[in-house]
């Protein structure tokens, strides 16, 4: 059923017109792996561990992120710390953001960039 989920998300967003991005990076971690890169979209799978920390990184946007197993991060945007719970199976959307965050628990998602 993800796999279906992840498959409808990328051919929907591949039809969207958007800004030119590529490719997810951290400065403190590696970065996520590259499953996918063509003229539409950039997918990567991000899985991370209790401790890992990215370090401050920007979002352009347009990013659409599929959980692949409950997991729980400290995010802190401006200064500010708050936990947030994940869910396998949550999909959300990312506007352009600066932000940093650390993981609590193991998880693992997938990002999708439109280009």
């Amino acid at each position: 059923m993800l796999k279906k989920l992840t498959a409808v998300a990328v051919v929907a967003l591949a039809g969207i017109a958007g800004i030119a991005i590529g490719q997810l990076s951290y400065p403190n971690a590696d970065d996520p792996a590259v499953i996918l890169d063509n003229e539409h979209v950039v997918v990567q799978k991000y899985d991370t561990q209790p401790g890992d920390w990215v370090g401050t990184h920007k979002h352009a946007g347009n990013q659409l992120v599929v959980i692949l197993e409950d997991s729980k991060l400290l995010y802190n945007v401006d200064g500010e710390e708050t936990e947030k719970v994940f869910k396998a199976g949550d999909v959300m959307w990312i506007d352009a953001v600066e932000h940093d965050h650390k993981a609590v628990t193991p998880g693992a998602a997938i990002i999708v960039t439109v280009k």
